[in-house]
């Protein structure tokens, strides 16, 4: 498999790895009962309040033109964290894609070097968004948890493309 190759099917794992961490994220505030608390508190679209992440404001006042006006913001806002999150881990599945050999037997060292990668993925999304103050509120335990989460899938497709039958597979 060539370079190019490896580094298409990288970003396609990373990209497959956000697509899940913000999965995770919604089903978290699902079950909170607070929808979508994380991801507008991430992008910056609301603040943190001293009871937790309250987004609620944002979809109380859509009758009025600021109230609406206020809505699309928030939705730009959780719009350009979502891109920047994508290209963020699709770019951490391309270079973890370069770096390691993954049809070789996983070990500990190139899953935590993915995990911290993933993290600082994570964080340079949030920090894009000038929301760093926001992952106080999420919890960092939560945020690392959660990218750990999301290097296991990143590793899982890292793997399951460079197994001896896909190689073989797309040889031909």
């Amino acid at each position: 498999m060539s370079a190019y190759d490896r580094a298409v099917h990288g970003a396609e794992a990373g990209a497959i790895a956000a697509v899940a961490l913000e999965l995770s994220f919604f089903l978290l505030d699902a079950v909170r009962f607070t929808p979508l608390a994380t991801p507008l508190a991430l992008s910056g679209a609301v603040s943190p309040t001293d009871e937790g992440l309250a987004p609620g404001a944002i979809f109380q006042d859509l009758a009025s033109v600021s109230g609406a006006l206020a809505f699309l913001y928030a939705a730009y806002q959780v719009l350009v964290l979502t891109a920047v999150h994508l290209i963020a881990f699709g770019s951490v599945g391309a270079l973890a894609a370069l770096l390691f050999d993954w049809s070789e037997p996983l070990d500990a060292g190139r899953l935590v070097t993915v995990a911290l990668m993933c993290t600082v993925a994570f964080g340079l999304s949030v920090a894009v968004s000038s929301s760093m103050i926001a992952l106080g509120s999420v919890g960092w335990v939560l945020v690392i948890g959660m990218n750990l989460l999301a290097a296991l899938i990143l590793v899982g497709c890292l793997r399951l493309v460079s197994a001896p039958e896909a190689v073989a597979e797309s040889a031909h």
